[in-house]
């Protein structure tokens, strides 16, 4: 369920350098968190100068006017090592799709729990993902088993999706 944000400066990246980004940020999805291939959000943000304000340089970085800064929100509990994996394809991907320096592109990785996302009708889909679910993607669906304790009592849900609808399909109160 990541949702990338991608901000670049106003004239520097036309449509098809602009795609050749979002397929970077998407293959890398992919082939480091193993998302499905129609979990697929992103924002792109193109600013005027005055509106996109950087140093120059930071951190031993230079920075030129191909500068990408790439927002990823996604829900939390992927190990570190996953975490830092991402970050190498990420810049990997885009350097190479984009034709940039490794240096211009900033990444911020946010993650929060379930209960924080919803993806329509104002449910938390996901909420049990981040709190040791299990989630399985057979014949095109996304099935969510998780047990969790919940206002002292544990409960397990199973949620499928299909076609994008995700709804609760069992929940059941568990005896220790």
């Amino acid at each position: 369920m990541p949702l990338a944000k991608i901000h670049v400066l106003e004239g520097r990246y036309d449509d098809r350098r602009l795609g050749n980004v979002s397929k970077a940020v998407q293959d890398a999805l992919i082939s480091i968190l193993k998302i499905p291939s129609d979990d697929f959000f992103q924002i792109i943000h193109v600013f005027p100068r005055n509106r996109f304000l950087h140093t120059p340089s930071f951190l031993g970085m230079k920075y030129s006017d191909d500068f990408i800064v790439l927002e990823l929100a996604f829900i939390s509990g992927r190990p570190k090592e996953t975490r830092l994996a991402l970050l190498k394809e990420l810049n990997a991907r885009i350097v190479a799709g984009a034709g940039i320096s490794p240096d211009d592109l900033m990444i911020q990785l946010s993650e929060g729990s379930g209960e924080n996302f919803s993806f329509g009708h104002g449910l938390a889909q996901r909420a049990f993902i981040s709190q040791g679910a299990e989630l399985r993607h057979t014949h095109g669906q996304d099935q969510t088993t998780a047990t969790a304790a919940i206002g002292g009592r544990k409960e397990k849900s199973t949620s499928n999706s299909s076609k994008g609808e995700n709804h609760v399909e069992r929940s059941q109160t568990l005896k220790d």
